[in-house]
């Protein structure tokens, strides 16, 4: 440092080690400038050492605190991805909880209105008929085929009735 002093360079904040007194070792910055007389000669080095152990002490308890602040980022991160996961996990079962309850109220509503046409109807043959046409209207299905083959007395009959949005063969001819 004292040659590139003695050639003109300014030595500025350089960091050291010095020894005091006692032979404690101890963190320093220093600072070296060349001192001219009037006529430009060198004629001393002004040093200038400023002792930096607290400064150290600082940026030594400020690099603990900021590895503890990535740790605990970390950590949150990763329960954040997690947490994440989890809610991702719950959506999808939520979706698919209201796609089934939607099903079932269509069912139950269908359930309904052939309920309701079975206490005013009192013809079988438009029963059934009016039936399939309800279901296939209500639960969106494409077909719908009731079979009837007995009646309440146990008299033996065949009765059908369909109703669809697609075209249908017959199930039987009588």
């Amino acid at each position: 440092m004292l040659a590139r002093c003695k050639a003109g360079e300014e030595i500025r904040n350089v960091e050291g080690l010095r020894c005091d007194k006692s032979g404690r070792v101890f963190p320093t910055l220093i600072t070296l400038s060349l001192l001219t007389d009037e006529e430009g000669m060198p004629t001393a080095i002004a040093s200038i050492v400023q002792g930096i152990t607290e400064l150290k002490r600082a940026e030594e308890e400020f690099k603990k605190h900021q590895e503890h602040l990535e740790e605990l980022v970390e950590e949150r991160s990763a329960k954040l991805r997690i947490s994440n996961e989890q809610l991702g996990q719950e959506i999808v079962e939520r979706k698919q909880a209201e796609k089934h309850i939607r099903r079932i109220y269509s069912v139950l509503s269908a359930l309904r209105n052939v309920n309701q046409l079975i206490t005013r109807e009192k013809d079988s043959e438009r029963l059934i008929q009016q039936a399939c046409e309800l279901l296939v209207e209500h639960r969106n299905w494409d077909a719908a085929c009731i079979l009837l083959l007995a009646d309440a007395n146990g008299t033996s009959f065949q009765q059908q009735a369909q109703a669809s949005r697609i075209r249908l063969l017959p199930l039987w001819t009588r």
